[in-house]
């Protein structure tokens, strides 16, 4: 005949060494997250790339509307193009191995600003609104040469380059041999009209 309450010593033995072992599994897991963690900080980060390298650029908004593109043209040169949200260009600029132009657009596309340079000159182009010229400008290392135009797109001031070479030097005079008097009635010499300076270089959108 078994003793009075040794059945319930027993029973508290087992609970408490199934208790140690629960316990001895959950600290085993604990360090093995541990060590884990203490890997993965030792290890080293992977950094980004510093270099990308693509023949196209393409920038996109949240909407997937393209803003902006970087290219290489056609022509071999090199093209950035602004885009506004309707997709139209609002600002461009191209470079080639002739030179370089920048265009600025309205907010419905057209080109309002031109600047463009060559090896040989230097030109700016202004329209209004309505797509009409009102102010050209061209300069090279001879000279400059301004024109301004009304609201129907007619020339009102042609300003001719003036040449380095004789800046600063005042026109000869004609003179009349003594004794000679003018003729009554001649007119003026008349002076020839400064050729127009030619467009910046053509864009490409």
């Amino acid at each position: 005949m078994q003793e009075p309450g040794r059945d319930t010593v027993a029973e508290r033995l087992t609970r408490l060494e199934r208790e140690n072992r629960r316990l001895k599994h959950m600290v085993a897991a604990g360090l093995v997250g541990l060590v884990a963690v203490l890997l993965m900080g030792q290890a080293p980060v992977a950094q980004a790339p510093r270099i990308v390298e693509a023949e196209r650029f393409v920038l996109r908004d949240p909407s997937g509307n393209v803003r902006a593109t970087l290219s290489v043209t056609s022509e071999g040169g090199t093209g950035l193009s602004l885009m506004n949200k309707d997709g139209t260009v609002g600002a461009l600029l191209v470079t080639v191995d002739a030179g370089s132009a920048l265009a600025l657009g309205d907010p419905h596309g057209a080109v309002r600003i031109e600047l463009g340079k060559t090896a040989e000159a230097w030109g700016l182009s202004l329209r209004d609104p309505r797509d009409v010229p009102r102010a050209k400008l061209l300069a090279r290392e001879t000279g400059s040469h301004l024109e301004l135009f009304d609201a129907k797109g007619i020339r009102r001031v042609s300003l001719p380059a003036v040449s380095t070479a004789t800046r600063g030097a005042a026109a000869p005079e004609a003179r009349t041999p003594p004794g000679k008097p003018k003729a009554p009635g001649a007119a003026p010499r008349a002076t020839p009209r400064p050729e127009a300076p030619p467009a910046p270089p053509p864009l490409t959108r």
